[in-house]
């Protein structure tokens, strides 16, 4: 979905927009799937979840019901907690949902957050640092298991002996998000892994703050950073011209992507509806 002008406020940037949609009231199969249908019909580029453990859908299971349920629509996590799961299970996970969606899956990676995930559940929740350095070699691990050949690594909490990480998604590379806003630990992760990088924040500052970083990163790796997406959460609360104002204003500063942020007593069809009129697609 690309913006247009419209006459609630000032035209908005041309960037794309995708819906972040975990809990969707009276989800039944059938809602869910026609949801998928209308975020794809009304034209978002993308439909992502996001993977807690509070009163939402499973992302692996509901993306892949999304995903049968379109033919062009992308689907994503936004973002796999890495410490949910062990980095070869996950890889198996994103390689077969993407084969299964025929290309379409993106895979978002993130350090956690959600302090009550952690402890309701007897996970330790380690310091910023250690859940960060974990999260890189998961990357690394994902690397390796997404690509050609068997995998060797060797790390601090990840040990991989000669896995072939069988079978290989469609897409090379998988494409991989990295959400955050960390200046001196993530910014780096997203110049080395990323094709997509997502700031949570409500700030265009801080988001143009993180971005440069970012550039500063590729350039001494000598990577092109407009390889990499910047997307911004977007969140929808009912008001049309708040939510242009504040899409505009990321869009202003250089965002790629907005992901809107539907809460929970009110996404379903409808919504995204609002949202398309909103926007004026």
């Amino acid at each position: 979905m690309s913006a247009k002008h419209g006459r609630v406020t000032a035209p908005l940037p041309p960037f794309r927009f995708g819906v972040q949609c975990s809990s969707p009231p009276d989800i039944t199969a059938t809602r869910w799937r026609d949801l998928a249908r209308k975020v794809e019909d009304l034209g978002y580029f993308r439909l992502t979840v996001s993977d807690h453990l509070d009163d939402q859908l499973a992302p692996v299971a509901a993306l892949t019901s999304a995903a049968d349920a379109t033919s062009t629509l992308r689907v994503g996590a936004l973002v796999f907690c890495n410490d949910y799961r062990h980095p070869a299970v996950l890889a198996k996970e994103a390689a077969t949902l993407d084969i299964l969606s025929e290309g379409r899956f993106e895979l978002g990676m993130g350090a956690g957050w959600m302090t009550t995930d952690y402890h309701r559940v007897g996970i330790t929740m380690d310091p910023p640092s250690v859940r960060i350095a974990r999260l890189e070699e998961a990357l690394h691990v994902l690397e390796g298991l997404l690509s050609d050949g068997p995998c060797h690594f060797s790390g601090e909490f990840y040990e991989i002996d000669g896995l072939n990480g069988s079978p290989k998604p469609v897409q090379r590379p998988l494409p991989i998000c990295i959400g955050g806003r960390g200046l001196r630990r993530t910014m780096p992760l997203v110049a080395r892994y990323a094709h997509h990088w997502n700031y949570g924040g409500g700030d265009p500052a801080e988001f143009t703050r993180c971005r440069d970083v970012i550039h500063e990163h590729c350039a001494a790796l000598g990577r092109d950073p407009q390889e990499i997406t910047c997307s911004v959460l977007a969140r929808w609360a009912g008001d049309p011209k708040r939510f242009r104002d504040d899409a505009a204003a990321f869009g202003d500063v250089g965002a790629d992507l907005a992901l809107v942020a539907l809460p929970k007593d009110v996404a379903g069809a409808a919504a995204v509806e609002e949202v398309a009129a909103a926007i004026e697609v």
